[in-house]
């Protein structure tokens, strides 16, 4: 067997490093909007600072289910990175309608903190921020280092076109949060 080496890193033959838990500094490397596999949005989160320095240059892998009942946590990353505001949410929220937020496009390269946490799920024990999604200038996030190098001013939030509630959509739903 001819096994190609091209895409092989060396270093990285022992397998995943996962992040240890620990609160951090992130930036969006991408995001996959309805992963083929797993049927959930996914963002691919680079550790540019934390309260564990030995984490620094991580990858996290952050998953959000597309359920209705799982919007809020959806709408609290899209706040944190600069995605939309609250008075949109209210606003599509008020007039029946969906938001159209564009996670593939706009989020690579946005910036947010976060806090790992460790989950047992279905027997195997894995990180996960859950909730723990905030903006850089929120008073939960005081006290977790910041990569001042890497500090980006934060982009204005993308404009989010209102939809025609009831289209199907997963941002369809009744309640916010």
């Amino acid at each position: 067997m001819r096994c190609d080496t091209s895409s092989v890193d060396p270093d990285k033959l022992g397998g995943p490093d996962f992040p240890s838990p620990g609160s951090y500094h992130f930036e969006i490397e991408e995001v996959v909007e309805e992963d083929p596999q797993s049927g959930c949005m996914y963002a691919v989160c680079r550790i540019l600072a934390g309260d564990q320095p030995d984490q620094e240059g991580k990858t996290h892998r952050e998953y959000f289910s597309l359920t209705e009942k799982a919007m809020g946590r959806i709408f609290q990353f899209a706040l944190a990175i600069g995605l939309t505001t609250e008075d949109a949410i209210k606003a599509a929220k008020q007039g029946g309608q969906a938001l159209e937020l564009d996670f593939e496009n706009d989020a690579p390269g946005r910036q947010f903190c976060g806090k790992l946490v460790e989950e047992e799920y279905q027997g195997k024990t894995r990180n996960k921020l859950n909730f723990n999604i905030w903006a850089l200038d929120d008073k939960k996030a005081q006290g977790i280092p910041l990569a001042q190098d890497r500090l980006k001013k934060p982009a204005p939030p993308a404009t989010a076109a209102a939809g025609a509630g009831g289209n199907g959509s997963p941002m369809d739903g009744d309640d916010l949060f």
